[in-house]
């Protein structure tokens, strides 16, 4: 299991995400960025020593969330360090959609009548 995270907790539509993958230096990593339904985007990142940072922005789509899927791939013919030769993570991002906020009024009157038993009928 690939643990990594996110730079926020929360975007909002228009901000600039970036994803901090643990890394040996070598290798590449497969970024795919999903909703529920469909995939948005995948990319494939090169690796760097200690941690591997990959940006992106945050479009209307992602709103409410998106996920982000993370499979490291490490070649096989090194044995630089103890970790599997593939390594997969997911995250949730939550998205902030402000044009997509609902705000009703209700306008009703300051007290309001029961229904008399003879109207149930």
């Amino acid at each position: 299991m690939l643990s990594f995270n996110a730079d926020k907790e929360k975007y909002n539509v228009g901000d600039k995400a970036t994803l901090i993958i643990p890394s040996g230096g070598s290798g590449r990593a497969l970024v795919s960025l999903e909703t529920g339904s469909r995939v948005l985007d995948a990319v494939w990142v090169e690796l760097k020593a200690k941690e591997t940072r990959h940006s992106f922005i945050i479009t209307a789509d992602m709103a409410p969330n998106v996920y982000a899927h993370v499979t490291l791939l490490q070649p096989h013919a090194k044995t630089v360090n103890d970790l599997p030769i593939r390594l997969y993570g997911v995250i949730p991002i939550p998205v902030e959609d402000a044009g997509t906020h609902l705000e009703p009024v209700v306008n009703l009157p300051k007290e309001i009548a029961p229904m008399c038993p003879s109207a149930w009928r």
